[in-house]
């Protein structure tokens, strides 16, 4: 299950920098301005690589430690959003224009935020080692 669903957040994560990777690379299909072009290149370059690592991490080698990779990006762009709050009917950009066509924009990034935290937090809790498992050996020994 914690497999899965590590899978499913990497993907996510992927998909979501891709988006914005498209975006940069070519400005004219973005047309509408949104909460992220208020940020340098660099700083949007620099957002796109950290997704890609941590989608790869999770897709292909879910840990505990990408998963709170993924929740300390989560956490700047939470305090990103407080900061540098979005304005009325603005979109946040934040899958780039793929975002606005799969209808990401109806959500609010703070509920987007809280649910993807919460996804990554049952990651983790899955990939925990249980209490109550037993050792092979000493399952059969019983």
């Amino acid at each position: 299950m914690a497999c899965v669903l590590s899978g499913l957040l990497g993907a996510l994560w992927i998909f979501v920098a891709f988006a914005k990777g498209l975006d940069l690379l070519s400005p004219q299909m973005s047309t509408a301005e949104t909460w992220a072009d208020q940020f340098s290149l660099i700083t949007i370059i620099v957002v796109v690589l950290a997704e890609i690592y941590l989608g790869c991490l999770l897709a292909f080698r879910p840990t505990r430690s990408a998963h709170l990779g993924a929740l300390g990006l989560l956490g700047l762009f939470a305090i990103a959003f407080v900061l540098w709050p979005l304005q009325p009917q603005q979109s946040c950009g934040c899958a780039g224009s793929a975002g606005s066509a799969i209808g990401l924009d109806a959500v609010t990034p703070g509920i987007r935020l809280a649910v993807l935290a919460s996804l990554h937090l049952l990651a983790i809790a899955l990939l925990l080692p249980s209490r109550f498992a037993t050792h092979p050996r000493t399952a059969q020994a019983a």
